[in-house]
């Protein structure tokens, strides 16, 4: 009877043990789930910030080679606050040009983002076709970028 007793515990010490184990193992499990999905979070949250200061940041500059236009043709008070609104845009591009440049990682291994921040260092500007040319290609870079990322939130989410 004895022997019983003795073996009826050390079966449920063991299954204790088992149980243990495997809530242990699925603990670490969810632990590395949650924390993918934590990073996967701010991958997106970066990835839409991106967006819109890319988006305010073409908008300025399609304003800015506007102002430059009209200024041309204008003279006296018109011209007076086309000159301050361009003052403005210029502090506005320069605002959303460090903003996005502070998002990008200077070591990265992504060609797109380094692309794209040799082209945001020189992308101020109120040249009309310069301004044009470099939105279309800020424009490309980005979609790359986004969508790289993009494909690393879905690998980091299925993991």
């Amino acid at each position: 009877m004895n022997f019983q007793v003795d073996f009826g515990n050390l079966a449920v010490g063991l299954a204790t043990m088992a149980i243990a184990m495997v809530t242990f193992f699925t603990s670490i499990s969810n632990i590395k789930s949650n924390k993918n999905q934590k990073i996967s979070d701010y991958r997106m949250i970066w990835i839409s910030e991106l967006r819109e200061a890319l988006s305010l940041f073409y908008r300025l500059q399609y304003e800015l080679a506007l102002i430059k236009r009209d200024y041309a043709k204008s003279s006296g008070f018109r011209k007076q606050e086309l000159a301050e609104t361009r003052r403005r845009l210029f502090f506005d591009i320069s605002a959303v040009k460090t903003r996005m440049l502070l998002m990008l990682n200077p070591a990265s291994d992504n060609e797109a983002e380094r692309k794209l921040e040799k082209l945001l260092r020189k992308s101020v500007s109120d040249d009309v076709d310069e301004a044009r040319i470099h939105r279309k290609e800020m424009v490309d870079l980005t979609r790359s970028i986004l969508k790289s990322e993009w494909n690393r939130v879905k690998n980091e989410i299925q993991k």
